[in-house]
């Protein structure tokens, strides 16, 4: 109970694995190093008719330097594959004058590093105070062409929640400080600032404009930092049941491309809660996560002007994990995920996707814990009467070692 911030600040990072192998962040937590493979694919119809593959290789490692302080870093290596279907111009006669467009198949792909990010926490005040401060180096590829452009578009849409979203942005910094502090017995009250600074990249190598390629785009885009208020509550509502929620306020300073100030992101609200019950050895986990951001400005003329309809959207997402089955070593858990993306006032497409798998751990040694899960994903991106399917797997498997 009293370590409410570290519990506060694990809830956002669950959405990414949905394994939930740990149950809470242990208070003295031991050193580890892990790493595996994650496959994901995604296909939407008449959008990306062929499946959008990213195969993943995380590694992340926690070094305890004593029981108040330690050290987390992690990066990852990953390649992106699409086979897109283009409309080439083909000439129809040796002057280069006519031309009919014919369809294409090409084979695309991004690989390449993320930035390594490296945090240090430390506990303080009787475990009440957690300081963090972290660096992202900036090693991830940049500078794409028109093609990774592409993919990266893909990626980064947040209902498919790929692993690697991104690769690189730049030289990223953070510091934050969490307070919690216990009301009563079973109900604790937390509380914190952080900060963000991003540095400038170039995000494009070259670009296509009416059917123009441009080379050597090279423009520096700089993105506004960021700052965020978190609030959060911690409530044992029986020995064996526990709920918490972690809401994140974060404002967002302009992006600035080329040394000109573009754009603003509208400020966004982000509430995670949690429902954990345990029974016997096995456990059941009731996860939520709810984002919505106000309306963007941007540089209109010579001066920012909000936009007319909110171009943001809200997006819910839903996560079961039952440790349905106790093992000798480890368990089997029962997974089941939705992900359900509203319309926008400017009439986006609403999205919603349904699925779940299963996944558990079994632990071979001491000190080695294999991890893995597997889901199917299945639904729809609708808009008046126009309903596409969507479908993807996500499959992961990784070792732990702690020392």
């Amino acid at each position: 109970m009293r370590h409410l911030m570290c519990v506060c600040l694990l809830i956002p990072l669950l959405w990414l694995p949905v394994s939930a192998q740990q149950e809470i962040m242990p208070t003295s937590p031991q050193g580890y190093i892990k790493s595996g493979a994650g496959l994901q694919m995604w296909r939407q119809e008449r959008v990306m008719t062929n499946p959008l593959m990213q195969l993943s290789i995380p590694v992340e490692m926690v070094i305890p330097l004593s029981s108040t302080l330690n050290i987390y870093s992690s990066f990852s290596f990953g390649r992106t594959d699409y086979t897109a279907l283009i409309n080439r111009r083909q000439f129809t006669n040796p002057e280069h004058t006519e031309y009919v467009f014919s369809p294409k198949q090409e084979k695309w792909n991004l690989s390449g590093l993320s930035d390594f990010y490296v945090q240090g926490n430390m506990l303080m005040w009787d475990s009440r105070l957690l300081c963090i401060a972290g660096l992202g180096l900036p090693v991830g590829k940049t500078k794409l062409n028109y093609m990774e452009n592409i993919i990266s578009n893909y990626l980064y849409n947040n209902i498919f929640q790929f692993q690697m979203p991104v690769y690189g942005q730049g030289f990223f910094a953070k510091a934050g400080a969490f307070l919690s502090y216990p009301l009563m017995e079973n109900l604790v009250l937390g509380g914190g600032l952080s900060y963000h600074l991003r540095g400038e990249y170039v995000p494009l190598h070259n670009y296509l404009i009416n059917d123009t390629l441009l080379h050597n785009y090279d423009k520096k885009f700089d993105p506004g930092d960021e700052f965020c208020v978190h609030m959060g509550l911690d409530v044992r509502l029986m020995d064996d049941m526990k709920w918490m929620l972690d809401g994140i306020v974060t404002y967002f300073q302009r992006d600035i491309v080329d040394g000109e100030e573009m754009y603003q992101s509208g400020t966004r609200l982000t509430l995670n809660t949690g429902l954990f019950y345990r029974y016997d050895e096995q456990y059941v986990w009731l996860l939520m996560n709810y984002r919505q951001k106000n309306k963007n400005r941007y540089l209109q003329a010579i001066q920012f002007q909000e936009e007319a309809y909110n171009t943001n959207r809200p997006e819910l997402d839903l996560n079961l994990i039952w440790k349905a089955f106790a093992i000798v070593g480890g368990g089997i858990h029962i997974l089941v995920d939705g992900r359900f993306y509203g319309e926008n006032e400017a009439g986006q497409a609403k999205t919603h996707v349904l699925g779940g798998g299963f996944g558990g751990e079994y632990r071979f040694s001491y000190s080695t814990t294999m991890e893995f899960y597997l889901k199917y994903l299945a639904g729809s991106r609708e808009q008046g009467n126009i309903k596409l399917n969507v479908e993807g797997m996500d499959i992961s498997v990784k070792m732990k070692y702690e020392f």
